[in-house]
């Protein structure tokens, strides 16, 4: 294999970059101490790796930082991946903000520990959000933002607060949920490439279909279009092959625009906020992912990966009608995820109905 120093003409491999992965191994997280694993692994296996390409360090915290190896320990990918495999929870509280302070030395900012000058570099948070000290994990978090270093993060554990992985990222399309893993490494691999190759240009399509709650209990639509505003500028941002649509719904549901209507993102982002106010009604969520089955994808692309996202903060009364709702729409191949608004959003419910905790992305 050719190496970058022998490489003849443009070299189109994405890298060479440092990567670092922090995860928690709090209380918090013990339960799914495992999927934060399986997280890193999945990542570390569609990357290269090698003096020359990728390099992984991890580390791991609760109420102290750990490193569990450095980024020149492995140049090996099966080895890599066993010493990821070996890595055991500690339990305690979650201190990410000391996982962040000794991200500094790791990097190489306050003393060099093996990273390498003029690489990409990364720091990828694998945690459900939930530091013991917010603040100053935030400040931690900006500290390395501010020196080049990009943070992703990674939602997982037993409930994901969206907010804290929001101001921990550089930005939000930085912020993952657990078992989207390939989103996550398509975002390394485009920005690490040759700016003048286009093998590695993402053309995965995608179809994504909004549904907004407009009933009698949305009492903070304005937040909730502001983070639907957001998520749709991102998306798009980050793939244009993404197609969107929109359905509002209280007792019914229908369209705001189907996906095909709109190919222009300003006239996606004007048309998912105007003409928007909250009605008298109840809301049926059931009938409404029925909606979403039956029409919401009709004009779906070819091979498309299809994405449900649904912002209500109700309280959910028809719990097995919606479960029965997702699992339809699963078996048709859409992921289905939950966004919950403001305080008084029903989170224990939320929970209860999705596939998997990081299908809710709770925006306070």
């Amino acid at each position: 294999m050719a190496t970058r120093a022998n490489w003849a003409g443009d070299d189109c491999r994405p890298g060479p970059a440092d990567i670092l992965f922090i995860i928690d191994a709090s209380f918090c997280t013990e339960k799914h101490f495992n999927d934060s694993k399986a997280t890193v692994t999945a990542i570390v296996n569609k990357l290269p790796i090698g003096a020359d390409d990728f390099q992984i360090a991890v580390m791991k915290y609760s109420f102290d930082a750990t490193m569990e190896f450095y980024f020149s320990t492995y140049t090996d990918k099966s080895d890599l991946i066993s010493a990821i495999d070996n890595i055991s929870p500690t339990m305690g509280p979650s201190y990410l903000d000391k996982a962040l302070d000794k991200t500094k030395e790791v990097f190489g900012i306050s003393s060099s520990y093996g990273a390498r000058a003029q690489v990409f570099q990364y720091l990828i948070i694998v945690s459900d959000g939930l530091s013991t000290l917010r603040p100053e994990a935030v400040q931690g978090a900006h500290s390395l933002k501010s020196r080049g270093i990009k943070v992703l993060t990674v939602g997982n554990g037993e409930q994901v607060d969206q907010t804290e992985l929001l101001h921990l990222a550089t930005a939000s399309q930085y912020v993952f949920s657990g078992g989207k893993e390939e989103d996550t490494t398509n975002v390394i691999l485009i920005e690490t490439v040759n700016t003048s190759c286009t093998d590695c240009l993402l053309k995965t399509m995608t179809d994504m279909v909004f549904m907004v709650d407009i009933s009698k209990h949305q009492t903070v639509l304005q937040q909730t279009l502001d983070a639907l505003r957001d998520l749709i500028y991102k998306e798009l941002d980050y793939n244009p092959n993404t197609q969107v649509g929109m359905v509002t719904f209280d007792l019914t549901a229908t369209f705001k625009f189907n996906l095909n209507q709109y190919t222009d993102r300003d006239k996606i982002l004007l048309n998912s906020q105007i003409g928007l106010e909250t009605t008298k009604q109840e809301s049926n969520i059931t009938a409404a992912l029925t909606f979403a089955r039956e029409k919401g994808f009709e004009n779906n692309q070819t091979d498309a990966r299809n994405i449900l996202v649904l912002f209500s903060n109700e309280g959910w009364t028809e719990v097995d009608g919606i479960l029965q709702e997702r699992h339809a729409l699963n078996k048709d191949n859409v992921l289905v995820v939950f966004v919950p608004v403001g305080r008084s959003a029903d989170i224990v419910t939320v929970y209860s109905v999705a596939e998997r905790a990081s299908d809710v992305y709770y925006i306070e």
